[in-house]
């Protein structure tokens, strides 16, 4: 905790310095120029053939989905440097799935406001075109600009267990932290450095394990040529921990290993741990640049992949049996997409497939109910509590198709059909299945979306 504390102490002072060489930089008192923004956005769709849900006994097949979304958003412009940015956002649904062990007086809408950014920021160098620029607080993140729905594998996934989460149009993710992004182009003609970007970030937990541990990652995006675009990105997770209790938990489930102590008849155990690191590998190739033509959309003809390492370290099976981490093939997902030819009549055509081998269900209940890095949920015996691992041969795959159009710039109509990592927005607790919705390839669902903003 001591280390904690002396963290939260220097990033408060960092944070003073650098609003002080901010406000040491103005010359002059400078207007503050406010730009709103909004958008309010209704979709509904089915799952119309899903796999089995462990709290409501029964397949979700045929199960409608519909939620409400509504934002608004302030940018504030301090100075010619310095930025403010301010989001508010409401979700409104019904319980998903709608479960028969519930009576009729808890089936209701359950609205959710939530900050969607709280971030401020500071240029360096030429403001049109900075160098750096540094920003602080609550913001969102996507360093990959062409996936659609599956991808963005550093941010929404886990280490130990190896989990996927997405959501229906939001490929992204938002963090809480700092974030520095330094761009060659403003500061070299030579090819090698114009076009290197290089994203760090340093941010904490707010909702997953372990809560509170502070994690860095660093991200290089580096355009080859005009129409290739490469990615290396490293995150360290839980390097700094705010409670090493829950960093590594010590549960009996947890125990991958014991040694005794033949002198001193003490035994030491070793435990699974939240902690560990990802590696992730990307690439794009834009075709649009081999056909000299302006038939085509911005998006069109892009073929895009992506690669991660979900865990670098291996561990031996735990003791009480059921899992191990042993095997790296079976912590790397990959993803491909494509972006088909709609010759603007479309914003983007998308077809995205994903092969995961992971032998364990994509079940965050372990981490969630228990804080336990375990997939799944963890019986009375305090061994794992899910099926033979044999059945999840079968998810291995996943696919989805998007596609979106943008009318009058104000309106967006956009349709996504998926077997993916779909999981219920539930409102009662005894109603949650944490496990995908999605089981198998078969497996799938639409979502129809619509969308009115300025």
């Amino acid at each position: 905790m001591n280390r904690f504390r002396i963290l939260t102490a220097a990033i408060t002072m960092g944070f003073i310095l650098c609003v002080s060489i901010c406000k040491g930089e103005e010359s002059e008192t400078v207007q503050v120029k406010l730009r709103p923004s909004g958008f309010a956005s209704m979709q509904f769709g089915e799952i119309v053939k899903g796999g089995y849900n462990k709290k409501t006994n029964k397949l979700m097949d045929n199960t409608w989905m519909k939620q409400i979304i509504a934002g608004l958003s302030v940018n504030a412009a301090l100075s010619e440097r310095n930025f403010l940015d301010i989001g508010l956002e409401m979700q409104m649904y019904n319980d998903f799935p709608i479960s028969i062990i519930l009576k009729p007086e808890y089936r209701y809408l359950y609205f959710y406001p939530y900050l969607s950014r709280a971030e401020f920021t500071h240029v360096f160098g030429d403001v049109e075109k900075p160098y750096l620029t540094l920003g602080a607080g609550y913001f969102p993140f996507k360093y990959n600009h062409d996936v659609r729905n599956l991808g963005e594998y550093l941010f929404r996934t886990g280490t130990y267990p190896q989990y996927i989460l997405n959501s229906v149009d939001f490929p992204l993710v938002r963090l809480m932290g700092v974030h520095a992004s330094f761009s060659g182009e403003s500061i070299s003609s030579e090819p090698v450095l114009k076009n290197l970007k290089v994203d760090g970030l340093f941010y904490s937990n707010l909702q997953w394990y372990a809560l509170g541990d502070w994690n860095l990652a660093v991200i290089a995006s580096y355009n080859a040529t005009d129409f290739i675009d490469l990615g290396l990105g490293l995150t360290l997770n839980s390097i700094i921990s705010s409670d090493s209790t829950l960093t590594t938990p010590r549960d009996p489930a947890n125990v991958y290993h014991v040694t005794y102590n033949e002198t001193t008849g003490e035994r030491d155990s070793s435990f699974y741990s939240f902690k560990g690191a990802k590696l992730m590998a990307r690439a794009s190739i834009d075709f649009k640049k081999f056909i000299p033509s302006d038939i085509f959309g911005k998006e069109d003809l892009r073929l895009y992949g992506e690669a991660t390492i979900l865990g670098l370290k291996d561990y031996p099976r735990n003791l009480r049996g059921g899992v191990s981490y042993d095997s790296i093939l079976e912590r790397i997902p990959v993803m491909i997409g494509f972006n088909f030819p709609v010759f603007k009549f479309l914003d983007v055509l998308s077809a995205e497939v994903e092969w995961f081998k992971c032998p364990y269900p994509n079940d965050i209940g372990a981490i969630t109910d228990q804080g336990v890095p375990i997939p799944g949920q963890i019986g009375e015996n305090g061994g794992t509590n899910f099926r033979d691992s044999s059945q999840y041969i079968k998810d291995n795959w996943k696919w989805s198709i998007y596609a979106t159009k943008t009318i009058a710039k104000n309106y967006t109509v956009t349709l996504q059909v998926a077997s993916d990592h779909l999981r219920p927005l539930a409102v009662n607790d005894q109603n949650v299945d944490f496990e995908e919705a999605l089981h198998t390839t078969n497996q799938w669902y639409y979502m129809l979306k619509l969308t009115a903003g300025f």
